[in-house]
């Protein structure tokens, strides 16, 4: 892969570490009434809580991811939110997913995992720090033995915090309501119940992981973001564009920044 080495091992500001009780249970129900009461149910039209209710008031499972911190300028994470199918496409072009998203002409996305896993999904509500994602699909493959159908609710909180130098943290939780047809539930915690939160929570890191990676490659290897963005081809031109806009801005960011404290001196200095 195409990843900078000078991304491994690289610490994260004391200031964002979340504080966890090591008991904390992530499906409690103080977590699920936390979930709830951020949902911006005022702000959703009819048919968006409509479809929200019925997935929430149904819930089979509940889960909260463990909050995941990365360096990220808030424009460029909102891209690749906004069109995920960027962000597959780059997985395909690397060779690292079969994954395929489709946006459609309703404003939803298609999507096939490639591992039996077929759904619409839609941006029910977008803002600068939270989102919330309605999807539902159906699941065929060995782990089930026959079709089931589902229904989530997925709500992201993205917070940014910038340092005084300007760089940028966000902080990626995922809360996930998943209400599926009856048996369905039962069959599948037998059989996987060890690992769906393992499995889940290392998806979502990875997840928003790469999206960092991608950053921080088009500000210290812009040349080789270039290349790949250049390959995608299933993404339109003007979202490519848009894409190298938002990376090539941030770089002039970046470099402004470590500039700083030489004009500093220079100031100091001529006094």
């Amino acid at each position: 892969m195409w990843i900078p080495p000078f991304l491994w091992g690289e610490e994260r500001p004391l200031i964002f570490r979340i504080k966890r009780s090591s008991s904390e249970n992530p499906a409690s129900r103080e977590a699920q009434d936390a979930a709830l009461q951020a949902i911006p149910w005022e702000r959703l039209d009819e048919a968006a809580r409509t479809k929200v209710e019925e997935v929430v008031s149904g819930a089979s499972l509940f889960r909260r991811m463990p909050v995941e911190v990365i360096q990220c300028d808030p424009k460029f994470f909102l891209f690749c939110l906004h069109h995920p199918e960027v962000v597959v496409n780059i997985w395909q072009v690397l060779g690292l997913s079969r994954m395929t998203l489709q946006p459609t002409p309703q404003g939803t996305y298609q999507l096939d995992d490639g591992m039996g896993t077929r759904c619409e999904v839609q941006f029910l509500f977008q803002s600068a720090d939270l989102h919330v994602i309605y999807a539902q699909g159906s699941y065929e493959g060995p782990v089930l033995k026959r079709k089931v159908h589902g229904r989530a609710v997925l709500i992201l909180h993205s917070p940014v915090r910038r340092q005084e130098n300007g760089t940028s943290w966000i902080a990626c939780r995922l809360e996930t309501f998943l209400q599926m047809e009856p048996g369905a539930v039962e069959a599948l915690t037998k059989t996987l119940h060890p690992l769906i939160g393992r499995v889940s929570d290392y998806n979502f890191k990875q997840t928003a992981r790469f999206v960092e990676e991608l950053w921080l490659c088009g500000q210290h290897n812009p040349g080789q973001f270039e290349r790949v963005v250049g390959r995608l081809e299933a993404v339109p031109l003007e979202l490519r564009q848009e894409f190298l806009r938002l990376s090539q801005q941030g770089c002039r960011q970046l470099k402004a920044i470590a500039a700083e404290p030489t004009l500093r001196q220079e100031v100091a200095g001529g006094r």
